[in-house]
């Protein structure tokens, strides 16, 4: 996972992954199949997480990396929660 690079917890991880948070398809995945979470770290921070599935457990993800969200990030969260 990716996401230390971008300064962000597997904690803060799993509070998007947990709370109030959408998913939707990625635009220019690199794994086929990919999707994007976005939603707030309990500490109020707006991530997106980049979720690939597994190849071979069907419904599992497997985190690829976090960053905090961009501005439309942030807008689409807010436009489909």
């Amino acid at each position: 996972m990716r996401s230390a690079d971008h300064h962000i917890t597997p904690e803060e991880v799993r509070q998007v992954s947990d709370g109030d948070r959408i998913v939707i398809r990625n635009p220019r995945p690199r794994v086929e199949g990919s999707v994007l979470m976005i939603g707030p770290t309990h500490g109020g921070r707006v991530l997106t997480v980049v979720l690939n599935p597994d190849p071979v457990d069907d419904g599992a993800w497997h985190v690829r990396t976090a960053w905090q969200a961009s501005p439309a990030q942030i807008n689409r969260y807010r436009r489909d929660r």
